[in-house]
């Protein structure tokens, strides 16, 4: 029965997934393993002929799951041969809803399950020229680059004494540093994802510090129940941002702040601040990140993939790999993407 949902559903999938990818290689946006666009039509037909081959390989291998395409799938997932994998599918795949949606539910906890609590930050990382030297603990010093985000972001008002929230806490590394160097009177860390709260509270256990589970378009809070919220590069997950600003706004005191820093592709950055803007918040200051974000993902990438390398399946290490590389094309080649960091404020 599985055998057989399987081998009708997944080509059925990967043909919507890859039709897609083909339409954003013919209008010109393809780019090969080398980050150049294929430009004319030879390229094009290669960009078609490639995504066919890798969606023949990749539903054959889904579906098959055992034997030599066992074995052949491996090597591929531990290899750098996903690198050649087209960007245009790769965009295609990762900005899918049905693929958010199953990485929400499956992905991210089987992913923390696996990495264990050796891997407490996910976000790119920032770094300064010159380099930041932020003042850190022996502990701390090897997720540096991930830290400095956090601080840039949280440092923009005085925590000291403050009730505050992280709404999508991740592995809960930030709410850790945050709770130990910044002051707050408390700190709540909140999230999703059931298993990255089980491995918070596990791991993360000081004066004032709690972790609950909850949804971020529906935080399970009082009105005006904190001094200041904190969000770090979650934001473009959520379906409904609009929902979660407001969401933002009603758990926050008069006066309070959000701090705040994300990330969007360059077709919804309009709509991202607009989103913004329509906020019952105020605008305090902004300021864009992208080379900072590039030079912590050069210095965190390799850091990174070897610690979950390690420790994931070979599976959910390949597809790591390949999110990776396409992070890197829109900050390294792309030119289209705009990373920021922002302070707003509830009057």
């Amino acid at each position: 029965m599985t055998i057989t949902a399987l081998t009708v559903t997944l080509p059925l999938l990967w043909r919507r997934l890859t039709t897609a990818g083909v339409k954003y290689a013919d209008q010109g946006h393809f780019v090969g393993s080398a980050g150049v666009p294929a430009a004319d039509a030879g390229g094009r037909d290669a960009a078609s002929e490639q995504i066919a081959r890798w969606t023949q390989t990749c539903t054959v291998v889904l579906v098959c799951g055992h034997g030599p395409a066992k074995w052949a799938f491996r090597s591929w997932c531990t290899s750098r041969s996903c690198d050649t994998l087209p960007v245009a599918l790769r965009y295609r795949l990762q900005s899918n809803p049905l693929v958010g949606k199953l990485t929400t539910k499956y992905f991210l906890p089987l992913g923390t399950r696996q990495v264990g609590d050796h891997v407490v930050f996910f976000n790119f990382g920032y770094e300064e020229d010159p380099p930041m030297a932020l003042p850190l603990s022996e502990s701390d010093e090897p997720n540096r680059y991930c830290i400095q985000l956090y601080h840039q972001t949280a440092s923009q008002v005085d925590l000291t004494g403050k009730e505050v929230l992280e709404v999508s806490c991740g592995a809960g590394g930030g709410a850790s540093y945050i709770a130990r160097n910044l002051g707050p009177a408390s700190y709540t860390g909140l999230d999703l994802n059931p298993a990255s709260i089980d491995l918070c509270r596990a791991k993360h256990r000081l004066p004032g510090l709690q972790f609950v589970q909850g949804d971020a378009q529906n935080l399970p809070f009082p009105d005006e129940s904190f001094d200041a919220v904190v969000n770090v590069e979650a934001s473009h997950q959520y379906p409904d941002f609009r929902g979660f600003l407001a969401e933002v706004a009603r758990v926050l005191r008069p006066g309070g702040h959000f701090l705040y820093t994300d990330s969007r592709r360059n077709p919804v950055v309009a709509e991202w601040e607009a989103a913004l803007a329509d906020a019952p918040l105020r605008t305090i200051s902004q300021r864009d990140i992208g080379a900072q974000a590039k030079r912590g993902l050069d210095a965190n990438t390799a850091r990174s993939q070897e610690a979950i390398g390690r420790r994931a399946p070979v599976l959910l290490a390949g597809l790591t790999r390949c999110a990776v590389r396409v992070l890197d094309w829109d900050l390294r080649r792309g030119g289209g993407f705009s990373y920021r960091i922002y302070l707003f404020a509830k009057d």
